[in-house]
């Protein structure tokens, strides 16, 4: 709500504003409406956050519910450092596009990971050879691929083993994201060992 009072607020110091825009009143309008769908996303967003929590308080579950949020935001912030973060958007890039690929067909499923790996693999191949120093893959970076895809397989180990712990399940989200990342990984030491 406290944002709501400074949009507000700010709202009412439009006349400077107001001048730098030529008094178009298209802009304004754009404007106007841009502000107006923001408070909306922040109402909504509020809602949902205060529904959430009323539904933890609500459940019988209450204490390992909020034990296994905390396992998830210590994943997430470990999954927000930016020598990792930019690798797990990979991840979850990959887990999205395996799981609709999965869904579609019943000739592969998610837990394939050579299936998926022989992709990447397909993909490093073409990179390991390329001219362009930008996009050729070396040694080191098979390395680092390795390095981070296992981070990010530790990390959702830990959540499942919490989630088993307190006999919970993961979203079909984090199993996705939790494939991607081993098959990542497989690709990456098969790309290595394609240079080696």
């Amino acid at each position: 709500m406290k944002i709501l009072v400074v949009i507000f607020l700010f709202l009412q110091d439009q006349p400077k504003w107001i001048e730098k825009i030529n008094e178009s009143p298209l802009t304004v309008g754009l404007i106007i409406l841009a502000v107006v769908s923001l408070i909306a996303v922040i109402i909504k967003k509020e809602k949902s956050s205060t529904e959430n929590k009323d539904w933890v308080n609500k459940s019988p579950k209450k204490k390992q519910l909020l034990e296994f949020e905390e396992s998830i935001n210590a994943f997430l912030e470990k999954m927000n450092n930016p020598s990792i973060g930019y690798w797990y958007g990979i991840v979850q890039q990959r887990g999205e596009g395996q799981a609709l690929m999965a869904d579609a067909s019943s000739a592969v499923k998610e837990d394939d990971y050579n299936y998926w790996a022989e992709g990447h693999l397909e993909e490093y191949l073409l990179r390991i050879n390329s001219e362009d120093e930008d996009m050729r893959l070396d040694k080191e970076a098979f390395l680092l691929r390795i390095k981070v895809f296992s981070e990010i397989i530790d990390g959702l180990e830990e959540v499942i083993r919490k989630a088993e712990e307190l006999e919970l399940n993961i979203t079909k989200e984090m199993a996705s994201d939790y494939h991607a990342a081993v098959a990542s990984k497989l690709g990456a030491e098969m790309g290595l060992n394609e240079i080696n």
